[in-house]
């Protein structure tokens, strides 16, 4: 049997607004990602359409979330952890440093500063940032070494514990797995500059 042009071009736009074909699945948009043309009739006859533009390419890009943390330090070389409460949803139990997410009006510093207060009831007096790690959920982690505080550390409900610990041994407590490496790296890099000036 032989179609039509026009007969083609409506075989077309039914395959390509299918999820299926010959029984198979196909991811959504796999049509727009492929670059499907129909054809269309001009002055000069019937052309392939040319290729438009994906849906994606027009939609800015997912931002990645970020997250801010603070390495907290005293003079001899001990820095502020914080145990997750046994109770919290994400990581319960787990030895973590203060810190969190960063508002959309906030930079990263500014987050670990507040995220500083409000986790750990200290006032952060310099910041020096550490480096930029990914978090492990696709998003991006801040690091800061905290050159000196103000306030008595103490927990919010976050929180069921909190110590100090000599820098060197602070990535060997049953820490949240992205920062082993990032304490480790720390307590290397600038662990025997703390407490100078």
């Amino acid at each position: 049997m032989e179609l039509s042009i026009q007969e083609l071009i409506d075989e077309l736009r039914q395959i390509a607004g299918s999820s299926v074909i010959e029984g198979k699945p196909v991811p959504v948009g796999a049509w727009r990602r492929w670059g499907m043309r129909v054809m269309r009739k001009t002055a000069e006859g019937w052309k392939v359409a040319p290729k438009r533009a994906s849906a994606s390419s027009s939609t800015p890009p997912k931002k990645r979330s970020q997250s801010a943390v603070a390495i907290v330090t005293r003079d001899d070389g001990h820095v502020l952890m914080l145990q997750r409460h046994p109770r919290e949803p994400w990581m319960p139990g787990k030895w973590n440093l203060p810190g969190g997410g960063v508002d959309k009006s906030e930079t990263p510093r500014a987050a670990a500063r507040r995220e500083a207060g409000e986790e750990a009831g200290v006032r952060i007096k310099r910041l020096k940032k550490v480096g930029k790690y990914g978090d492990g959920d696709g998003g991006d982690l801040h690091v800061y070494h905290a050159h000196g505080h103000a306030g008595t550390p103490q927990i919010n409900h976050e929180s069921g514990a909190l110590k100090w610990v000599h820098h060197s041994d602070a990535h060997k407590l049953d820490v949240i797995p992205v920062l082993r490496p990032i304490l480790k790296h720390f307590s290397k890099e600038h662990g025997s500059k703390i407490g100078k000036k």
